[in-house]
Protein backbone atom coordinates (compact mmCIF):
# COMPACT_ATOMS: atom_id res chain seq x y z
CA UNK A 1 0.00 0.00 0.00
CA UNK A 2 1.69 3.65 -0.54
CA UNK A 3 2.30 5.64 1.87
CA UNK A 4 0.17 9.16 1.94
CA UNK A 5 2.98 11.15 3.33
CA UNK A 6 4.74 13.11 1.17
CA UNK A 7 8.28 12.34 0.36
CA UNK A 8 9.94 14.72 2.80
CA UNK A 9 8.01 13.61 5.45
CA UNK A 10 8.55 10.08 5.11
CA UNK A 11 12.22 10.63 5.03
CA UNK A 12 12.00 12.38 8.51
CA UNK A 13 10.47 9.75 10.41
CA UNK A 14 12.45 7.37 8.97
CA UNK A 15 15.73 8.87 10.04
CA UNK A 16 13.85 9.55 13.31
CA UNK A 17 13.35 5.50 13.62
CA UNK A 18 17.42 4.66 12.50
CA UNK A 19 18.25 7.34 15.16
CA UNK A 20 15.81 5.57 18.06
CA UNK A 21 16.95 2.04 16.90
CA UNK A 22 20.73 2.93 17.10
CA UNK A 23 20.16 4.63 20.65
CA UNK A 24 18.04 1.78 21.68
CA UNK A 25 21.08 -0.77 20.04
CA UNK A 26 23.86 1.63 22.27
CA UNK A 27 21.81 1.76 25.35
CA UNK A 28 21.52 -2.21 25.44
CA UNK A 29 25.22 -2.90 24.79
CA UNK A 30 25.77 -0.37 27.76
CA UNK A 31 24.37 -2.40 30.23
CA UNK A 32 25.70 -5.45 28.88
CA UNK A 33 23.03 -6.80 26.39
CA UNK A 34 24.26 -8.52 23.38
CA UNK A 35 27.09 -10.49 25.18
CA UNK A 36 29.17 -6.63 24.91
CA UNK A 37 32.25 -7.27 26.11
CA UNK A 38 33.47 -4.51 28.79
CA UNK A 39 35.08 -2.74 26.41
CA UNK A 40 32.25 -2.60 24.33
CA UNK A 41 30.04 -1.75 26.89
CA UNK A 42 32.37 1.00 28.46
CA UNK A 43 32.54 2.49 24.40
CA UNK A 44 28.59 2.23 24.08
CA UNK A 45 28.02 4.00 27.31
CA UNK A 46 30.38 6.84 26.13
CA UNK A 47 28.73 7.23 22.48
CA UNK A 48 24.95 7.00 23.90
CA UNK A 49 26.06 9.94 26.67
CA UNK A 50 27.58 12.12 24.02
CA UNK A 51 24.59 11.57 21.88
CA UNK A 52 21.62 12.26 24.30
CA UNK A 53 22.95 13.77 27.60
CA UNK A 54 23.53 11.95 30.76
CA UNK A 55 19.77 11.79 32.29
CA UNK A 56 18.47 10.55 29.05
CA UNK A 57 21.31 7.75 28.55
CA UNK A 58 20.24 6.42 32.34
CA UNK A 59 16.96 6.89 31.06
CA UNK A 60 17.74 4.73 27.90
CA UNK A 61 19.63 1.98 29.77
CA UNK A 62 16.58 1.35 32.26
CA UNK A 63 14.54 0.89 29.52
CA UNK A 64 17.44 -1.67 27.91
CA UNK A 65 17.40 -3.20 31.18
CA UNK A 66 13.52 -3.42 31.40
CA UNK A 67 12.64 -4.92 27.83
CA UNK A 68 15.21 -7.57 29.30
CA UNK A 69 12.93 -8.75 31.81
CA UNK A 70 14.39 -6.54 34.56
CA UNK A 71 11.56 -4.63 37.67
CA UNK A 72 11.48 -1.47 37.39
CA UNK A 73 13.18 0.98 39.86
CA UNK A 74 11.81 3.06 42.22
CA UNK A 75 8.31 4.41 42.44
CA UNK A 76 7.24 3.01 39.44
CA UNK A 77 7.15 -0.64 40.86
CA UNK A 78 4.36 0.68 42.66
CA UNK A 79 2.85 2.94 39.84
CA UNK A 80 3.90 1.52 36.93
Amino acid sequence: MRSRMKPEQLAKVRAAAQNTNTLNTLATQAVGGGNATRVQQQKAQRDLTKAVGAKKAAKLQEQAIQRAGASRKGLGRLFG
